[in-house]
């Protein structure tokens, strides 16, 4: 195993667990809804984890994404759906969040395995949760969804994120064909586009005294 290092693009992954730790600590503040962001954090913390050891035990680290993802991204959707009030939206995320299962079930079925990158499934379902954040944000501002600060910061981290996410890695193939280091600088949209997620989430936190 190689020695653990830190780089500057594990700054996104230490900010999350941060973010994680705030959310356990006001967890008791939180609504029942605005509790599964938690899971969601879980979700991103046991995958950068598991990425990070994986990657100096210089092991290939597709499987843990494959795995972990798909359910992360079909939690969001979950989440939008439980704070909606209108029964046609709430299923339009459900419908979502099949589509998001079952495009990495057909990569991982027909893309090679678990054990392979399955780039084109990321991108799909990225585009998804940015298209869905959006109508969720919207039915905010009309007030078909509830209202709560937290929700509305996840709602925005979530937008931004995958909207840089899918911009950054649909680039991403043919910046490599043009320069390492151009595609370096596009890869690093994704790493901003992921600590603007959680310090979001961060600012989303209501900061109000416990209940007794």
């Amino acid at each position: 195993m190689r020695p653990l290092t830190f780089h500057y693009y594990d700054v996104p992954a230490v900010l999350c667990l941060i973010t994680g730790i705030l959310y356990c600590i006001n967890f008791r503040r939180l609504s029942g809804i605005e509790r599964w962001i938690l899971a969601v954090l879980i979700l991103n913390i046991a995958t950068d984890t598991a990425s990070y050891f994986l990657i100096h035990m210089e092991r290939p680290t597709h499987a843990v994404y494959n795995v972990l993802l798909p359910f992360e991204r079909g939690l969001i959707l979950l989440i939008y759906a439980a704070n909606s009030h209108v029964r046609e939206q709430k299923l339009v995320y459900y419908i979502g969040a099949a589509a998001v299962l079952l495009t990495y079930a057909g990569s991982t079925a027909f893309n090679g395995g678990i054990s392979e990158l399955h780039y084109v499934s990321t991108i799909v379902t990225g585009l998804i949760l940015a298209a869905l954040s959006y109508v969720y944000l919207r039915s905010v501002s009309l007030n078909t969804a509830g209202q709560s600060t937290t929700m509305l910061y996840f709602g925005l981290a979530n937008l931004i994120y995958f909207t840089l996410m899918i911009s950054a890695l649909s680039a991403l193939p043919l910046a490599q064909r043009i320069d390492n280091t151009f595609a370096s600088t596009i890869f690093n949209a994704n790493l901003m586009g992921y600590t603007l997620w959680s310090i979001l989430l961060i600012i989303g936190i209501p900061w109000k005294r416990r209940k007794i």
